[in-house]
């Protein structure tokens, strides 16, 4: 089965919502990078989160995504251009659990912060001192 983002408008179309399905992607970054468990959910849910994200922007825009965390994962860089999406973590060989089993994301990647960076790819022309289009 393929990936796949479904949209949908609410509310006279003022309210979006999304739903993916990214297991291919995340299971192709697993084996390139050789993620363990928990490094392999952290940086899956930023890949499918940008992805998402990145279908709101024009084919030649592009997202950065950078979680800037203190905890053992390091951090996560993810790049998206229209849906077409890559990224990778400094640690990934990170694998944290709760007691319950569970998965632990939030203490892998740790306090920071996120930086989100939109690139719309602007050109500036240096003998007129504007951006052009």
């Amino acid at each position: 089965m393929k990936d796949y983002v479904v949209k949908a408008l609410a509310f006279n179309k003022t309210v979006r919502i999304y739903a993916a399905s990214s297991t291919n992607l995340v299971e192709h970054a697993r084996y390139t990078h050789g993620l363990w468990p928990t490094a392999s959910a952290a940086l899956g849910r930023t890949l499918t989160v940008v992805a998402m994200m990145s279908l709101n922007y024009k084919a030649d825009e592009h997202l950065t995504v950078k979680v800037d965390g203190d905890g053992p994962l390091g951090q996560i860089l993810v790049e998206a251009n229209y849906g077409k999406v890559r990224g990778l973590v400094d640690n990934p060989e990170v694998f944290l659990q709760y007691n319950d089993g569970h998965l632990a994301v939030g203490k892998a990647v740790g306090n920071g912060y996120i930086h989100v960076i939109k690139d719309l790819n602007l050109s500036y022309c240096s003998s007129l001192n504007i951006f052009c289009w």
